[in-house]
C-alpha cells in the first residue's frame, strides 16, 4: 500500500490588491503594530483584515520569565526522577537519617519556591 506525503496546497497567488487610505499616526501604529508582530505590513494588514489578531512577539521580560519557569521545571524533574526509584522505606531513610540531603532538599524545594514568587511579583501588575 502506498503511503500518501502530507503535502501542503501551494497557497493561491496574490495579484489582486487592496488599497486604503490612512493618516500618518494610524499609519505609525500599524507599522509599529506589525513590527511587534514580527510580520510585515501586508501580512498584518490581510490577517487582520481577515479576522485573525496576530500576536505580539515575547518581550525580553516575558523570555526571561518562560527561562525561569523552565528551570524551575527541570529542577522539579531533577527531584521527581532522584525519588522516582526509591521504594517508601528507602525515602523515609533519607529524610529521616540524612541531615545532609534534607538540608540539600530544603535549599532545593526553596530556590524553587523563591523563583515561583519572584516571578509572581514580578507579574503581578
Amino acid at each position: 500500500m502506498k503511503r500518501i506525503k502530507n503535502v501542503k496546497p501551494k497557497a493561491a497567488r496574490r495579484s489582486l490588491k487592496i488599497e486604503y487610505r490612512v493618516n500618518e499616526e494610524e499609519y505609525t501604529q500599524t507599522a509599529a503594530n506589525s513590527k511587534a508582530c514580527g510580520l510585515t505590513m501586508s501580512d498584518y494588514c490581510r490577517k487582520f483584515n481577515l479576522g485573525y489578531r496576530p500576536k505580539l512577539r515575547m518581550t525580553e521580560r516575558e523570555i526571561e520569565a518562560f527561562n525561569k519557569l523552565g528551570d524551575a521545571r527541570g529542577d522539579l524533574v531533577k527531584v521527581t526522577n532522584a525519588l522516582k526509584g526509591l521504594s517508601n522505606e528507602q525515602r523515609l531513610a533519607i529524610f529521616r537519617n540524612n541531615q545532609a540531603f534534607m538540608r540539600t532538599w530544603i535549599d532545593g524545594v526553596n530556590s524553587l519556591i523563591n523563583q515561583w514568587d519572584a516571578l509572581a511579583e514580578e507579574y503581578k501588575d
